[in-house]
Formats: C-alpha cells, sequence, structure tokens
C-alpha cells in the first residue's frame, strides 16, 4: 500500500472511528509490503537504502505504526543482501530520522 492510498485508509478510518465515538489515535495501523517488485502494480519497499528509508518514513508521517517486510526472493542470497542492507541501514536510518 503506498503511502497515498494509506492516507485515504486513514481518513476512513478517522471518519468511522470518530462515528463510533473512538479516536483512531486508538487504533493501531499496521501494512506488509514486499521489498522486491511483485505483482504489477503492487507497492513495493525497493532494494536502494535511499528508497526504503524513504518509503518508509513517507508511510510513518501518514500513521503505519508498524510495518512488516517481506524480503521474499527465490535467490537465498539476495535475501540475505536485503535483510543486511534492512538491518545495518535501513532500520537505523528510520529510527534516526522518525
Amino acid at each position: 500500500m503506498s503511502p497515498e492510498d494509506l492516507r485515504v485508509a486513514m481518513d476512513a478510518l478517522a471518519e468511522e472511528a470518530q462515528a463510533a465515538g473512538r479516536s483512531a489515535a486508538d487504533v493501531p495501523v499496521s501494512i506488509s509490503l514486499p521489498m522486491q517488485a511483485g505483482r504489477a502494480g503492487r507497492y513495493s519497499l525497493g532494494t536502494e537504502p535511499t528508497e526504503m528509508v524513504e518509503k518508509l518514513l513517507a508511510l510513518h508521517r501518514v500513521g503505519a505504526e508498524t510495518v512488516v517486510i517481506s524480503p521474499f526472493t527465490g535467490d537465498a542470497q539476495a535475501m540475505a543482501r536485503g535483510l543486511e542492507v534492512l538491518t545495518q541501514e535501513v532500520i537505523p536510518a528510520v529510527q534516526s530520522a522518525a
């Protein structure tokens, strides 16, 4: 889900929560997305650290509290490289910027 799509969903969540007498802030928001592009048109995190950080921060700004990242690939070495980039570069950069 792109940040733009998440914003639309968050607006709908806020309306529904308000109608129920609740605050949308009380509803934890989690999304899942792949690192690599999968099906056509599906939003993905990407594989370049800068792109990944920008996308994760954009998702955080519109309300995602948790992002589950799937490093799925048929190539075990590519998966290991992706996880290494996440743990050594992306996650620290997101944590320091958020």
